[in-house]
């Protein structure tokens, strides 16, 4: 594959994901974009790491 026809590809992705993002509640937003960044790192065979869980604070 060429770089011209990967950056076409990329693009097309980018778009379908944007299209898909747009139908999902602002609140859920940053679930949504974690969770298909995950799922595509794991179909592709790249390892991922998930964030730390955060400690309550003592206030």
């Amino acid at each position: 594959m060429n770089y011209g026809k990967a950056v076409e590809e990329v693009w097309q992705w980018r778009e379908a994901f944007e299209e898909k993002l747009r139908m999902v509640p602002k609140e859920k937003q940053v679930k949504y974009i974690n969770d298909t960044a995950r799922d595509a790192c794991k179909r592709l065979g790249i390892k991922c790491r998930t964030a730390a869980p955060r400690l309550k604070s003592h206030a």
